[in-house]
């Protein structure tokens, strides 16, 4: 029998913590380390593509959209594998895979990213 009360594994909602680990799986959800590159290669295209400079306006502009982009369909491949993340060890403990956000959560957040980066 059950009690409800968390388990050790599973940090409870209001515990101090808890909005911290939550964040930490949204952001993970967006593969910052690996959006990086992205962010590199689309600043040496600029740059080979106009060696003389770019304005500073589309510099930010192309780098912010290429960011929420990149950001927003990490979040979307995880909701596609989520279940074959959760059977890999090295993937099993990303936060769909391992069950600490939901699938909406993951779809919306790649969307809404995704769509801001277009725009």
């Amino acid at each position: 029998m059950t009690s409800g009360a968390p388990t050790a594994d599973a940090p409870r909602a209001d515990a101090p913590g808890a909005s911290v680990a939550r964040a930490t799986d949204w952001l993970t959800l967006t593969k910052p380390r690996l959006n990086l590159l992205v962010l590199i290669t689309t600043l040496a295209g600029l740059y080979l593509a106009e060696p003389a400079g770019v304005s500073t306006s589309l510099l930010v502009h192309t780098l912010v959209g290429s960011a929420l982009v990149a950001g927003g369909a990490a979040a979307l491949n995880q909701v596609l594998e989520r279940t074959t993340d959760g059977l890999m060890r090295r993937t099993r403990n990303r936060p769909l895979a391992a069950g600490r956000l939901g699938t909406a959560e993951g779809a919306v957040l790649g969307a809404v990213l995704s769509i801001a980066g277009l725009v």
